[in-house]
This record gives C-alpha cells, structure tokens and sequence, in this order.
C-alpha cells in the first residue's frame, strides 16, 4: 500500500494527492510511473506493507452478553423443541416441552370432567415420545404432569447455575470453557 506525503500532509490515494498538488499550483498532470516524477512534484511515496488488520480483543463485557443470549436462545430450544423428552417412571419416554405440559393438563381436564359426570376410573389414550400409545388413568397422567414440572424446575436450574458461571466469569478464557447444555431429569 502507498502513501504520499505533499507539504506535509498525507494522502492515502493519487487522486486525493492530485487534488492537493492542484490547489496549491494549478499544475495538471498525467498518470505518473515512478517515484522520480512523483519528487519533481513535491510529492513523497512511501511504499508500506500491506494493510494491517488490527483485531481488537472483544471485551469480557460483550462476550458475557453474547454468551447469555446463546444460554437464552438454547433454553428456548430446550423448552419448546419437539425433540425434547425425559424418561418417565410410567416406564416409557414422554416429550417434555411446553406442548407436552399443555398436552397432559388437557388430559386431566378430560378426565375430571369425565369422573365429575360419572364415569368411574375414567381412562385416555397418550402417545408417547415414539408414538405409542398407552391407555393411562388420572393418576397416571397426574404423575406424568408432576415430571415434566419437576424436569422444567431441574432445567431452569441448569440456566440459573450457567447464568451465575457466566456473571461471574472474570476472563474470556473462563467464558470459553463454559458449555451450554440442558439434559433431561432422570426419573
């Protein structure tokens, strides 16, 4: 990269140089080919290497945001993702996102308005996390809701220790080591 040096200003291009040697002297010039024609003007080129790219340390304040936008946006995942599931101790595997909370709580609505009406042992069919479907009584389903808030509890918890570790990380290096991941509660 060049730069050229004129009454002791620096320009960073031959037109803005050539601007400059016509406002102080009316001269008009053609493409010059080397730095001798360049001295006849007054002008000094000075060759540097090519351009250096600073990269700036990006602050510990910047990546701890980057960081707990990333926690954020993977909790959410976690929460609403259809591939999110705990083991359940009915003995098979059950989602465990938002949809499934509001899947099983429509469930026991169904069934307490069926026992309200009468029916004894009222019974429904879930479909597992496999699409199996298992014929489950109130207390079943009872149980299955109490996992999949006692999993949400477990996960939140997850978010808050990785969001204190995040805080209070004192370098990049500390920021770097911290993984985030949310697992399922084993029942």
């Amino acid at each position: 990269m060049k730069k050229y040096i004129y009454n002791k200003t620096e320009y960073k291009s031959v037109y803005d140089v050539r601007n400059a040697i016509w406002e102080n002297e009316h001269i008009i010039f053609g493409t010059i080919t080397n730095n001798d024609e360049w001295e006849n003007l007054g002008v000094t080129v000075v060759e540097e290497d090519d351009l250096v790219i600073e990269t700036q340390t990006p602050s510990i304040e910047a990546e701890k945001n980057k960081l707990l936008s990333d926690l954020e946006n993977q909790f959410q995942t976690y929460r609403y993702s259809k591939t999110t599931s705990l083991f359940s101790t009915l003995g098979f595997e059950v989602n465990c996102n938002e949809t499934a909370m509001d899947n099983v709580n429509g469930l026991v609505t169904v069934l307490e308005y069926r026992k309200e009406n009468g029916e004894e042992n009222p019974t429904v069919f879930f479909n597992d996390f496999n699409d199996n479907i298992h014929e489950l009584t109130m207390e079943e389903l009872k149980r299955l809701r109490y996992e999949i808030v006692d999993n949400g509890s477990y996960v939140y918890n997850q978010k808050w220790t990785l969001r204190k570790s995040i805080e209070e990380s004192v370098t990049i290096e500390e920021l770097n080591n911290i993984t985030i991941a949310f697992t399922s509660k084993t029942f």
